[in-house]
């Protein structure tokens, strides 16, 4: 049974999530299990490219607001999961512009541990040669207990097409 302070502070993470978003966006769920047609000069080949946004140490975060950005040469976002622990979060995203992965989620029961925040789905339309990074950017986070603001370290990623390996981006929560 949720008490007063919950309902409030999941109706203020809801405000604020929902003023993260200047347009509507594709659902979390559109179609990112299907597989994706890739040209490497004459070879094609079928490739899903799945990118997890890692997070460690989070501990009782209610809303968050990420930015995702990427090289649109080599990589074109295609859709965006939940995370191994965000499973019970409200998550949704805007891919209309190229290069960047907006997600906002609210979870008025906090995320907490260590896994992953989302996972995005994208197309590789670069060359074999290719590597794009992968930063976060305009990363905005707040605990449930308080709504105060939670500052952590952020680590860049990279996606490297040659060997289609992934350094996935992560946020180190602070303990």
């Amino acid at each position: 049974m949720k008490t007063k302070h919950s309902i409030i502070g999941s109706v203020i993470m809801g405000i604020i999530a929902l003023g993260l978003f200047i347009s509507p966006s594709p659902s979390v769920n559109d179609s990112v299990n299907q597989s994706i047609p890739v040209m490497y000069g004459d070879e094609k080949s079928i490739i899903d490219v799945k990118v997890p946004i890692v997070a460690m140490s989070a501990d009782d975060v209610g809303t968050m607001h990420i930015e995702l950005t990427y090289d649109p040469s080599i990589l074109r976002a295609v859709g965006v999961t939940d995370g191994t622990i965000t499973e019970d979060a409200t998550i949704e995203c805007n891919l209309e512009i190229p290069g960047r992965v907006i997600i906002g989620m609210v979870d008025s029961e906090g995320i907490n541990g260590q896994g992953s925040l989302a996972s995005i789905a994208f197309q590789v339309v670069g060359t074999i040669e290719m590597i794009s990074p992968l930063r976060i950017e305009n990363f905005k986070a707040w605990d449930t207990l308080n709504i105060s603001q939670i500052r952590p370290t952020i680590l860049d990623g990279s996606y490297r097409i040659a060997d289609q390996s992934t350094e996935p981006p992560v946020v180190v929560f602070p303990q």
